[in-house]
């Protein structure tokens, strides 16, 4: 136990060689005035709008997975059993039944082929969408906050300069 509380590093000691740094950069203009502010801006700006570089769902893998289940039919219908005779009487009822089994697969592939392409326009016009948001409309949005907090910090600079309604 020792050693653990020995191997942390001091967080307090490390905030403050951190404000200490920063302190003198902003001394020796390194860092220019408002840079905190800006980047405040900028960070609840991200943290408003979710941005995250993650995509928790990979709508292109399970599109390959639909594929992959297309086309439907009897064929994809294993009629093996593990009981004795178990597969000749799946073969009876297999050909019993074919008719409707084919009608049923049918209709459902009806149905699969349309909703597997919908669903593929779908996820190229969010691709698109956020190829968009991320290329043009973030970077667009950033410029006018920046712009904003140009302004913001100048106004503020002027009325600082001018005198409050204290002097």
């Amino acid at each position: 136990m020792a050693s653990d509380e020995q191997d942390r590093p001091d967080i307090d000691a490390l905030v403050a060689e951190l404000r200490a740094r920063v302190a003198a950069r902003r001394a020796s203009g390194e860092y220019p005035p408002g840079l905190e502010e800006d980047l405040e801006t900028r960070f609840g700006h991200l943290r408003r709008h979710g941005v995250s570089p993650a995509r928790p769902f990979d709508v292109r893998a399970q599109l390959a997975r639909m594929a992959a289940a297309l086309p439907l039919g009897r064929a994809r219908i294993p009629l093996t059993s593990i009981r004795p005779g178990g597969a000749a009487v799946h073969q009876i009822v297999a050909r019993a039944v074919a008719r409707q089994t084919e009608g049923i697969l049918q209709q459902v592939q009806a149905f699969a082929q349309p909703a597997r392409e919908s669903i593929e326009a779908l996820a190229e016009a969010v691709e698109r969408l956020d190829r968009t948001l991320r290329d043009e409309v973030i970077p667009a949005l950033d410029a006018v906050i920046e712009r904003q907090a140009a302004a913001e910090r100048q106004a503020t600079g002027a009325a600082g300069a001018a005198g409050g309604p204290g002097d």
